[in-house]
C-alpha cells in the first residue's frame, strides 16, 4: 500500500473538479469521480463514498485503507470536490 502522500498529490489534482450530485438515485456513471476512484485504487487504497464536507462519515469500522473523497455543494447547485480526503476511521 502507498502512502497518505500519494493521496494528497492525486486528490490535490481532483481539488475544484465539479461532480454529480453524490446523493443521486440515478445510475449514470461521475466520470470524474470514476477516474479519482482508479486511481485511488491503483495507489493501493479502497474507495469509499463521498462525504459532504462539515458530515461525519456513517458507520462503525472501516478498514484502515478506506478513502473517502470530500465535496461541497456551492453556488448555483454544483457540487465540487474540495480536494480533502479521509483515511480510516
Amino acid at each position: 500500500m502507498s502512502n497518505s502522500a500519494d493521496l494528497k498529490k492525486i486528490f490535490s489534482q481532483y481539488a475544484g473538479k465539479q461532480i454529480k450530485n453524490p446523493n443521486r438515485v440515478t445510475c449514470d456513471c461521475d466520470p470524474v469521480m470514476d477516474t479519482l476512484g482508479q486511481e485511488v485504487r491503483q495507489a493501493g487504497f479502497i474507495f469509499g463514498q463521498a462525504q459532504e464536507k462539515g458530515t461525519s462519515p456513517e458507520g462503525c469500522m472501516v478498514p484502515p485503507n478506506l478513502v473517502t473523497a470530500e465535496f461541497e455543494k456551492g453556488q448555483g447547485g454544483k457540487f465540487r470536490l474540495t480536494g480533502n480526503f479521509k483515511l480510516g476511521n
